[in-house]
């Protein structure tokens, strides 16, 4: 009963947290917490390379997912046909038995539905409707069901079973809905099922689902179709990556899994409880999906070995591999190209962002990586945001028609372009950006996205090269790659490192840092340090070896000063901190024992609640420099945003001969910053800037001057001073540009910002454009700031984290115990003397 009271505790803390804070997500009727990480490893998404692909019964011929439509090949051959085209995008066949039709997915009109495509004829029927996401549709060997996964009815991924007659779906649940009583993280209350595998002889399921399993996405199991019994196959963590397949003879099931390294790979396992996984595959990159031959005699699977998905064939006797290669594709319509070239100030070719819209669907290069921007407006676009990063020059293959070209690098845009492409035509398409008009006495400032996962269990993988040109097509100075224990396994451990990586250059610095990972206190950035990364990397998960809540933030942060890094709280706030229940969330107290450098006041949050907190702090004479991270997993087709989508600058003091992450890091410990996702903003205030001071023996008058430089329009250019909007400054014309100067009126010790925001808009791949400088501090007549009613909101606060740390009944000792209930005491006293 304690450590239920415990877990309990835990997990209705994190509504607290940003973890289970809600955006307009791009599938909604999906009823599962955290959706970054099923809709990119479990939902189907958008990719030029294959996703997924059924066999021919005679084995000759492959259907699969490639660039949103179904495309047809033998595997002796190089030609792809395509057998679908939209509307919407085409993922995930499965070749019915007798040969003559192919069910699939189609991503259209806000859902996904299944559909069945008459291969002679080429008429496609749409067999599932009600607006719900099903997918993973797969015939049953006699041809006569089909079992798949919906969310129909309850928002929880099931399986279903449909009888099929006459192109007619009449199906229903696998099973009743079961829901544990184990208070799962990222993973919700109701069991899901995945993956449905029909056995030989149509009698049974393999699949994975999840019975109180606490961490995971659930384990393999089978079962009987008419006698719902799950019997465990084998019990891991699938990671929603898992897509057993059931083997012709009845004995094998192949499945993905991480099993002892950082990637999935192919295992093999057999078919009852009684066996022992053996590998089938080794290398640091994905193998996924896999599917046996009709003859068992081959295995097709997907790769991203080099960094784009790929198909692979692989022989079951001797493991020769193969990939299947494309050398030609034979279009359902008439096609022309278009060539995108973009160039810098210099007129030299640079990378950029592209978004190539034909109609409502989306178009790229054959070898680049599609990304899809998880938040958008469905009211306003039909799909969300499809780009792609260009190295300076590509040649894309277009329906034809008129084609919609958008040109971003970084946070400038290009004039829109369209063009109108004929059929066998080529045409031609070239950007460039206007040299910056900000003002000369903004000085020197470089760019970083200081919360970048450069791995994390995408469709793609990344390298260091491959993010930096992510970050150079977004106009970006420095990425922070965060490595992060992700349960148990750590992408991209293998290139954590204190110094510089190799992939840096005179343009693009590229940096490893650490995410600590625990949702108990909140989720921290290291960056900057000198010694080692940390393990486990989090605390608090319940049936590991880190239960314990120890060590805190304060110790890590403690951990990493020793190291000469800094410390930051990253995605702060989604949601108003509700301090009517215990929470373990312990910025307060760490930012009192003095143990924060930095906030992401623009990041994966919600920038007006965020900054309402960092203000209370600055009320209360707390010192935190706002940067911006967008914990852009960089290697998702569905990403919350480009690289550099959010990001900090940091002033460059002249003559500072020191490398330049020496340079950023004392530049953020000494304030000297600005955050945003789009507005660029300088400001002065009696010749000092942000983080700076001013020593005032008396109330009296300053001058301020200041900017905003802007690809979309801002509704509200504001002066801020200690948490009060005290001028608002006019924006005239298009509403991207102002130069601006006056006066404050400063009668007590105040700290003076400068902030810029705007309703939604979707040139800004965020929930809203925001932007805002770090303080500027003004001590008048030797008072501190100061605010009892703030300080007492931080003593509730501290009240509550002292309560969710009593709670807690798996400390390993009670000198872990007393330690933290001593940093808990001492930050109270601390906020005590700041009334």
């Amino acid at each position: 009963m304690e450590k239920r009271l415990y877990l309990l505790l835990l997990f209705g803390l994190l509504s607290f947290s940003p973890l289970l804070a809600q955006r307009p997500w791009v599938l909604d009727q999906i009823d599962i917490p955290h959706p970054y990480y099923y809709r990119e490893m479990y939902v189907p998404q958008l990719t030029t390379g294959p996703s997924s692909a059924t066999w021919s019964p005679d084995g000759t011929s492959l259907i699969y997912s490639m660039a949103g439509s179904l495309w047809r090949q033998k595997i002796n051959e190089t030609t792809a046909t395509q057998i679908t085209d939209g509307p919407g995008y085409d993922y995930q066949p499965d070749w019915s038995p007798d040969g003559n039709s192919v069910v699939f997915v189609r991503y259209d009109n806000g859902a996904m539905e299944l559909h069945l495509l008459d291969l002679s004829t080429g008429k496609t029927t749409q067999l599932t409707e009600g607006g719900a996401v099903n997918i993973d549709p797969r015939f049953s060997p006699d041809g006569n069901s089909i079992a798949f996964v919906s969310t129909k009815d309850t928002g929880n991924f099931r399986i279903w079973i449909g009888s099929l007659n006459n192109n007619t779906l009449a199906a229903k649940p696998l099973s009743p809905e079961r829901t544990t009583a184990i208070p799962r993280y990222y993973y919700g209350q109701p069991d899901h099922q995945l993956s449905p595998s029909w056995s030989p002889d149509g009698k049974s399921l393999v699949f994975v689902t999840n019975p109180d399993v606490l961490h995971g996405s659930g384990n393999i199991y089978r079962t009987q179709v008419d006698n719902y019994n799950p019997v465990l196959l084998r019990e891991e963590e699938t990671n929603w990556r898992a897509s057993p397949d059931w083997s012709p003879d009845g004995k094998r099931i192949i499945y993905s899994s991480y099993l002892g390294q950082q990637w999935h790979q192919l295992w093999m396992t057999p078919a009852d409880e009684k066996g022992y996984p053996i590998a089938m595959g080794y290398g640091d990159f994905d193998a996924t999906h896999a599917r046996w031959s009709p003859d068992g005699s081959k295995i097709a699977y997907i790769s991203n070995e080099h960094g784009n998905t790929e198909f692979y064939l692989m022989d079951w006797l001797t493991s020769k591999k193969w990939p299947l290669q494309i050398s030609e594709k034979k279009y359902i319509h008439p096609t022309a190209t278009i060539i995108i070239r973009t160039y810098d100030d210099s007129k030299q070719p640079t990378p950029a962002r592209l978004t190539v819209r034909v109609g409502d669907k989306s178009y790229a290069p054959d070898d680049a990586w599609m990304h899809g921007n998880e938040v958008f407006n469905r009211e306003a676009q039909k799909f969300e945001t499809y780009y792609f990063h260009s190295p300076g020059e590509v040649k894309v293959t277009i329906p034809v028609g008129e084609v919609k070209i958008t040109a971003w690098k970084g946070f400038r845009k290009a004039n829109d372009t369209s063009v109108v492409a004929k059929a066998g035509e080529e045409k031609e398409v070239a950007f460039s950006w206007a040299p910056s008009t900000i003002p000369s006495y903004h000085g020197t400032w470089k760019s970083a996205d200081v919360h970048v996962h450069m791995n994390y269990g995408g469709h793609y993988r990344n390298t260091p090269a491959h993010l930096a040109l992510q970050a150079k097509a977004e106009d970006l100075d420095i990425v922070y790659n965060l490595v992060v224990n992700k349960e148990q396994r750590i992408p991209d451990i293998e290139y954590f490192s204190v110094d510089p990586d190799n992939a840096s250059d005179e343009q693009t610095l590229i940096m490893h840092g650490q995410e600590y990972h625990t949702s108990f206190w909140g989720h921290t950035g290291l960056l900057g340090m000198t010694s080692n990364y940390l393990l486990p990397g989090y605390v608090g998960y319940t049936h590991t070896g880190a239960e314990s809540p120890y060590p805190s933030n304060t110790v890590v942060a403690d951990i990493t000063h020793d190291q000469n890094g800094i410390v930051g709280y990253v995605h702060p706030f989604e949601t108003e901190p509700d301090l009517s229940q215990p929470t373990s969330f312990s910025l307060p107290v760490d930012v009192a024992l003095g143990k924060v450098d930095y906030y992401e006041a623009v990041g994966y949050s919600d920038h007006h609640i965020s900054a309402g907190v960092w203000y209370k702090l600055m009320n209360c004479g707390f010192r935190l420099a706002p940067v911006g991270g967008t914990d852009a997993m960089a290697n998702y087709a569905s990403l919350r945003g480009p690289v550099g989508l959010t990001r900090a600058f940091v002033k460059m003091e002249e003559g500072d001969e020191r490398p330049l992450h020496e340079k950023f890091i004392e530049g953020v410990k000494k304030g000297k910053t600005f955050a945003s996702n789009g507005p660029l903003l300088g400001f002065i205030l009696d010749n000092q800037g942000p983080g700076g001071d001013i020593a005032l023996a008396k109330k009296g008058k300053l001058s301020y001057k200041g900017f905003v430089r802007s690809s979309v329009p801002i509704d509200k250019l504001e002066i801020i001073q200690n948490g009060k909007v005290v001028k608002t400054i006019a924006l005239s014309g298009d509403r991207t540009t102002a130069d601006f100067t006056g006066t404050l009126n400063i009668t007590t010790s105040s700290w003076v910002l400068l902030r810029a925001h705007s309703a939604p808009n979707p040139e800004v791949l965020d929930i809203y454009p925001y932007a805002t400088t770090n303080a500027v501090f003004v001590n008048v007549g030797g008072q501190p700031i100061h605010s009892a009613e703030d300080a007492d909101y931080f003593l509730t606060w501290i009240d509550r984290i002292e309560e969710a740390a009593a709670a807690v009944t798996t400390w390993n000792t009670e000198v872990e115990k007393t330690r933290v209930v001593i940093d808990i005491k001492e930050a109270r006293k601390i906020f005590e003397g700041r009334k």
